[in-house]
């Protein structure tokens, strides 16, 4: 498998006033399929922290009047 990697560059037209985008090709990287398959598919989840914490500042977001605890005790 190649992974094709494009840059978008600046063109100036013939009259240098007009500005284009372009692709121009920087790098090919091989790879073998299997690897890049399971890199692609495989997820690594953040902190359960976080994304309570994240869930959290929505709801209070959310409420006219946030509540006292700001924070969600453990759900689990």
């Amino acid at each position: 498998m190649v992974w094709l990697v494009y840059d978008l560059e600046m063109t100036k037209g013939a009259d240098t006033v007009s500005k284009r985008y372009a692709l121009k090709k920087v790098d090919e990287v091989f790879t073998e399929f299997e690897p890049a398959l399971i890199s692609i598919t495989k997820s690594s989840p953040g902190r359960v922290e976080d994304f309570i914490k994240h869930l959290q500042e929505k709801l209070d977001d959310k409420l006219e009047t946030p509540p006292i605890n700001k924070t969600i005790e453990s759900p689990f």
